[in-house]
């Protein structure tokens, strides 16, 4: 499914979404058919007949895409509230970067 297809139906899926993410959720299950990627070759340097001139980019769903999103909301919320995170975590927190790690 294309983006700007998904942009233009949205309004009309946004319930049966919800629906099908928060039994996924619940679940624990993923479908199958969002774990099915396009893999495109792009081109790096050098010579367009070499394949090591190439390195794969998977293109993925983006119900897939927004899926995820939504499950990393969910468990970066858990984290913050429960205080799972560390002080000397910066990776995966907002407003920390790998600076902040080395100017510690």
């Amino acid at each position: 499914m294309y983006n700007s297809f998904v942009k233009v139906i949205i309004g009309y899926i946004v319930i049966p979404l919800t629906i099908c993410f928060n039994a996924c959720l619940r679940e624990g299950v993923f479908p199958d058919k969002l774990k099915i990627s396009r893999t495109i070759p792009i081109h790096k340097k050098g010579s367009w007949d070499q394949a090591e001139n190439f390195r794969p980019i998977s293109i993925l769903p983006i119900i897939l895409k927004v899926l995820e999103a939504v499950i990393q909301r969910q468990l970066y919320d858990y984290f913050v509230v429960n205080k799972i995170f560390v002080d000397t975590q910066y990776g995966y927190q907002k407003g920390r970067s790998s600076i902040d790690a080395v100017e510690r």
